[in-house]
């Protein structure tokens, strides 16, 4: 059976409010979703609705060994907790060989991928991307941050270990995804990182916010002040 509680698999939360995914055990999947759905399409209107929605979150990702990891995390956004027939690695936790890049499936993920995967035209072992219904990125770029001070992009590395800032924001009027990311001392960049168009991707009702861990031997954590905004 199907795991359909908000905390599950590897995750756990510790007594100091942070989030922890996965831990040294090998193949393992954390998943932590919100707890409640999210309605991005309430009316039964015929006319277009122009639904936007806002998150941010601090994570860590914190490899056993230096510089090491087998893929990555992801922020997904799906109808459903059930994830059945998922497989982990490169499959995100959320998808298999038989079912990745079909249209029912109505996710949509920005990976934060820390592995090289060929079948999924990856650009490299340290990159952002905005996945839909596929882990074949709709748009990625390598991991960087726009410094307002000095007006340049510095590199980031997400296997440091060290805490970073994810924006993650959809224009429901432009049908725009933005993506930023940036080191926690930093202030949110006046560039973000990717921006993608999707204009039918919240057509059902209810949708389910979640954080997904899809490598083995590495662990995230996150405090419990993050936070999603629908306007």
């Amino acid at each position: 059976m199907a795991s359909m509680e908000p905390i599950c698999g590897a995750a756990k939360i510790h007594s100091n409010g942070l989030l922890q995914l996965t831990n040294t055990s090998r193949r393992q999947i954390g998943r932590a979703f919100y707890q409640h759905p999210i309605g991005f399409n309430t009316s039964s209107s015929t006319l277009p609705q122009h639904h936007s929605f806002s998150t941010h979150f601090v994570f860590a990702i914190v490899p056993e060994m230096t510089n090491l990891s087998w893929n990555g995390m992801a922020f997904v956004i799906s109808p459903s907790m059930d994830f059945t027939h998922a497989v982990g690695t490169q499959y995100l936790g959320l998808l298999n060989s038989s079912n990745n890049g079909l249209p029912f499936n109505h996710l949509l993920a920005i990976e934060l991928d820390t592995q090289m995967n060929p079948e999924f035209k990856d650009i490299n072992d340290n990159h952002v991307g905005i996945d839909v219904n596929s882990l074949v990125s709709n748009v990625s770029a390598t991991v960087t941050y726009y410094s307002n001070m000095e007006r340049i992009n510095q590199s980031l590395q997400l296997l440091s270990g060290s805490p970073m800032h994810v924006w993650i924001e959809y224009d429901g009027f432009e049908n725009v995804f933005n993506v930023t990311l940036a080191p926690i001392t930093s202030p949110i960049p006046d560039q973000s990182l990717l921006f993608n168009t999707h204009k039918s991707f919240f057509n059902s009702v209810g949708f389910h916010v979640c954080w997904f861990l899809r490598f083995f031997r590495i662990t995230f954590r996150e405090p419990l002040c993050s936070w999603l905004e629908l306007q």
